[in-house]
Formats: C-alpha cells, sequence, structure tokens
C-alpha cells in the first residue's frame, strides 16, 4: 500500500514536471487552410495560394497535474487566393482572409508528455477581395473552435498540431459589389510549437 502511494506521488510529480502551476506561454505555426469558399469569379482563373501561419500569447493554469485552462490571444494569417485576369483583365487580384483571435483554452495533460486540448472564443476575423478597379473589405467577430494534440519534448517546449474552423459565410459567389454580411468561412490545419516561460 505504501510503495502505490509512492509511485501516485512520483507520477503526479513527473507531471507537474512539464509545467508549472501557472505559464505565460508564446507560439507558433504553419500550415495550410481550405480555400472552398473563395469567390469563382466568371472568366477569370485562379490560384490558391492558401499557405497559413499564427502566432500566439497566452496563460494556462495547472489546475491540477493533468488539467489546465486558460487564455490565448492569436493572429492567423489564412494566406490568399489569386485571380490571374485571364481572359478578363478587370479581375485580376487576390481574395485573403486573417484574424485576431481571443480563445479560452482546456488542456488535458498525460504523464508522458502527451496532451490534448480545445479551444473556443471569437475572432475577428478580415476578408478581403481586391480587383484591378474595384475591392471589399469586410471584418468582424465571429465564433472560432478548435482542437489539437501536443508533445512536450522538453519540460516547457510543447510541438503540437491544430485544425480550426471559423464560423463565418460562403463567399463562393461573391463581388466586389456583392458579398455576405459575414466574413468567409475557414478551416485551417497547423503544425506549430509552444513554449512556456518560467515563472
Amino acid at each position: 500500500m505504501l510503495k502505490s502511494k509512492r509511485l501516485l506521488i512520483l507520477s503526479s510529480l513527473l507531471a507537474l514536471s512539464h509545467t508549472a502551476l501557472a505559464n505565460v506561454y508564446i507560439g507558433g505555426g504553419a500550415g495550410f487552410s481550405a480555400a472552398q469558399n473563395a469567390p469563382s469569379l466568371n472568366g477569370t482563373d485562379n490560384s490558391n495560394q492558401q499557405y497559413t501561419y499564427n502566432a500566439n500569447l497566452g496563460y494556462q493554469y495547472n489546475f491540477n497535474p493533468h488539467f489546465a485552462s486558460g487564455l490565448e490571444a492569436n493572429y492567423i494569417n489564412y494566406g490568399k487566393t489569386s485571380y490571374s485576369g485571364t481572359p478578363n483583365p478587370a479581375n485580376s487580384g487576390s481574395f485573403t482572409n486573417s484574424a485576431i483571435q481571443v480563445l479560452i483554452t482546456g488542456t488535458y495533460l498525460m504523464d508522458n508528455g502527451v496532451n490534448t486540448f480545445v479551444k473556443a472564443g471569437a475572432a475577428h476575423q478580415a476578408s478581403s477581395l481586391s480587383l484591378t478597379n474595384s475591392s471589399a473589405d469586410l471584418s468582424s467577430w465571429i465564433p472560432a473552435v478548435a482542437g489539437g494534440m501536443g508533445y512536450y519534448v522538453l519540460k516547457n517546449l510543447n510541438l503540437y498540431v491544430q485544425y480550426q474552423h471559423s464560423f463565418g459565410s460562403n463567399w463562393d459567389n461573391a463581388t466586389t459589389s456583392s458579398y455576405p454580411n459575414t466574413p468567409a468561412t475557414i478551416d485551417s490545419v497547423t503544425a506549430g510549437v509552444t513554449y512556456l516561460l518560467p515563472m
């Protein structure tokens, strides 16, 4: 009985060694976002360049060795769709999306450094359709969620893979004179790293 209690205490201390009781963290990542919501302009060739990157700053509090929660601020650029304007030169340009997000986080920490997490909150997202002779810019707050898995390769260094979804509108039929009331719906998959600042 005494031996099992010692093992339990030891495993708890090992889990806590991955993170302090509370941490500020910084991070960033890169990946790809879905392009199915980009406008389809008649008579125009388009090229999807949906290279996504993000940077974040957050705070997490470890309620016990296995569960942490906190708040995260995140900037994400979703890349762009480029239009060649062939055979319609007036439709040369691009469609771009970016967002600043505020998310509540929840993380489950395993003793071996593996962790899973979910995030939910709001994104101030901007969608911009810019063509040769006209443009349309729209930004507003929309809901956003994310989830993924990570692994602490070092005590303060976590590598992760994340899927994210913003609840916007379908811009497939949008033009610079007619577009939805909210920014575009975006799905993205990114790989990145977070570093827990010593406290």
